[in-house]
């Protein structure tokens, strides 16, 4: 970080105010400390414990990805919090791959293997992730995600609609994990949401 421009008046200051070099000194680093940015793990991390959708014993439900991308428009920002960016991780690619794949835990059981073709026999979807992001109001952190899914199911039945995830809680220091859990909670009951229709898509019973 460059240091701050001072004025010829700074500089009168400063010879007559013996605390001011101390000032000097600490404005930047609080600054720095308010801008370092949040950079999100490269693996989605379930905020809490997952239920599956299907009843106890049945098969997972196999779904065939397609397609799945980041429509967003600043696919590198998550939100920006008194000055202090949030990021996503560098590969969002794999990063997209994770939490996608967290919807085995849930009874659906999602393939990324031959993209753009379908497989015959079982459910093909693209999804595709529209919003990530968080933000703070007053003393409170509200996350929102929104993936829009259309899927085909070998009975002719389709899907084509948004899944929204969101969570508003109280933000107790901004801290690195509070905000990436805050934002898995949000992605987390998309996820739920989403496990839901595409396990009706396939069939299979629901608990």
């Amino acid at each position: 970080m460059s240091p701050p421009v001072r004025s010829d008046a700074w500089t009168r200051l400063r010879r007559g105010k013996s605390c001011l070099p101390l000032l000097a000194m600490t404005v930047p680093v609080a600054a720095y400390a308010a801008s370092r940015p949040v950079l999100l793990d490269q693996t989605y991390v379930e905020p809490g414990r997952v239920v599956s959708v299907l009843a106890k014993g049945a098969p997972p439900c196999p779904v065939h990805v397609m397609e799945i991308a980041d429509a967003r428009r600043s696919p590198e920002m998550i939100g920006m919090l008194g000055g202090k960016p949030v990021l996503a991780p560098k590969d969002r690619a794999a990063w997209l791959l994770s939490v996608i794949g967290a919807l085995k835990g849930r009874g659906v059981a999602a393939d990324f293997s031959n993209p753009a073709v379908e497989t015959p026999g079982i459910i093909n979807a693209r999804i595709i992730l529209q919003t990530a992001w968080i933000n703070s109001v007053q003393v409170s952190l509200d996350e929102s995600v929104v993936f829009k899914v259309e899927a085909k199911g070998i009975d002719g039945r389709t899907i084509d609609r948004f899944y929204r995830g969101s969570s508003s809680h109280m933000n107790w220091a901004s801290g690195d994990g509070e905000i990436k859990n805050a934002i898995n909670i949000a992605f987390s009951r998309a996820l739920d949401a989403m496990a839901h229709d595409l396990a009706g898509l396939c069939g299979a019973k629901q608990a």
